[in-house]
This record gives structure tokens, sequence and C-alpha cells, in this order.
């Protein structure tokens, strides 16, 4: 889990700088649903508290979420308004592209289980969204306006996250 999330931060690192994903959406009465990955962690014990505001993240729907393809998720946050966000899928690397890690015995191939996703936060032309999601969780960033959030795991396989407003 370290590596793979060592891989993600790497490349999220890098997609900070990426375009936007078409802007695609409808946010009229007929749009789809958006998907609830989060939930308020209102369990969180203050001797477990960080900067940022707990969250919990919903197993069944990230995996609905890998399975589709992309769609609407809320992102709650601790000041202002939950953000809708709107993310499409995307390929981060080409076909055939073989990823290795070194370790004590040399460099060995690497199949990270991750989906990319890229997009923008609904309603707010020039947002930024990047998520890499796994099995066990989400990394990501999100730039609504000109602020920027951090989502990611609490600990190790955990379903607990943290979304932090990052200093500019």
């Amino acid at each position: 889990m370290r590596r793979t999330t060592a891989l993600a931060i790497a490349i999220l690192a890098l997609l900070v700088a990426g375009r936007p994903a078409p802007a695609r959406e409808d946010t009229g009465p007929g749009a789809a649903d958006p998907s609830h990955l989060f939930r308020r962690d209102v369990a969180a014990r203050p001797e477990e508290s960080r900067p940022g505001l707990p969250v919990t993240v919903d197993r069944d729907a990230l995996r609905g979420f890998r399975r589709s393809g992309g769609g609407r998720l809320v992102l709650p946050r601790a000041a202002g308004a939950d953000l809708e966000i709107v993310l499409e899928r995307f390929e981060l690397l080409a076909p055939g592209t073989v990823v290795t890690l070194t370790g004590e015995r040399g460099p060995a191939p690497h199949r990270p289980d991750l989906d990319f996703f890229r997009g923008r936060v609904a309603d707010e032309p020039g947002s930024l969204a990047f998520f890499a999601v796994g099995a066990s969780g989400i990394i990501g960033r999100v730039r609504p306006g000109s602020e920027w959030l951090l989502v990611a795991p609490r600990g190790p396989g955990a379903t607990a996250h943290l979304v932090v407003a990052e200093a500019a």
C-alpha cells in the first residue's frame, strides 16, 4: 500500500499542472445524482484529530464509481458548502507501459491497482480536480476557485480519510 500511495502522490503532483477535463456536464434537473463516496466522520475521536475534515469512504460506492468510469461525487468540506465534483476516467500510462519498483532485489514490474479521474467542480469554470482511486481508498486534489483541497487516507488501508485545505 505504501508504494501505491507514493506512486499516486507522485502522479498527482505531475497532474496538477494538467488540463481540466472537457466540460460535458449537465447540471439541470435531469442531471445524474452524485455519488456519496464520502461521509462526514462524526465518530472521529479528538485524540486522533488532525487538521482537516475527517471523512469515511463508502467502499461499495467506491467500487461502483470505479466500475462506472466516472460521474459525479459530493466532497464534504469543513468551511463552505459541499462540492459536487464531475469526473471522467483517463489513462495516465500508454498501453504497454511497464512501471517498475526497485527494491533490495532490484527492479521489478509493478501494476498499480489505480484508476485515474480528472474533472472539475460543477458550475465552477476554471476549477480542477484530479483523483487516483484504488481498492483501499482515494487520494486527490481539488481546486475550487483559488484554494486547493487535498483528499488523503488517514492511514494505510483505512476507509478513514481527511479533506484538508492546503495553504496557498
